[in-house]
């Protein structure tokens, strides 16, 4: 979504610039590439994937957006027995190239498993903060009716 936002802004900066600055360059230039620059940088706003769940018909759909179109197929859920919150830290580190600087912590992701009766895991769901995956949490087992476990 970062891409979307700078082509925005660089399309912007094209369309404004020869009225600010006296470069030479035509105002029709300017104005088509910065509209294709912002056409660009819309599509690439607007393209998320998600996960739609029907607690109803015990059914969900993994699904991708395009300019507000989402297409995906629903799949059954036969059952859901557990809900668990699974916590889980560990170490990360960048490679230097020379120009970026060495960086190193460590990072916490938290996630959601959905589990049927076999203990084969059904959907996931990762964040990274932990308020927001015990919110969900709790929706989840309130729109199943099992309890999370921790």
């Amino acid at each position: 979504h970062l891409l979307g936002v700078l082509l925005i802004g660089a399309g912007l900066f094209s369309i404004i610039t020869p009225f600010i600055f006296n470069s030479g360059s035509s105002v029709m230039k300017a104005l088509i590439v910065g509209s294709i620059s912002i056409a660009i940088g819309l599509f690439v706003r607007s393209f998320y994937e998600g996960t739609f769940i029907d607690f109803k018909s015990n059914r969900y759909k993994n699904y991708t957006s395009i300019l507000g179109f989402k297409t995906g197929e629903w799949t059954d859920i036969l059952s859901i027995v557990q809900i668990r919150l699974i916590s889980a830290t560990h170490k990360s580190t960048n490679t230097s190239n020379g120009i970026s600087p060495t960086l190193s912590g460590k990072i916490t992701n938290h996630t959601i498993v959905l589990l049927d009766d076999l203990g084969h895991s059904i959907l996931s769901f990762s964040y990274s903060k932990m308020k927001k995956a015990e919110g969900d949490a709790q929706i989840l087992s309130s729109g199943f009716n099992v309890p999370v476990e921790t």
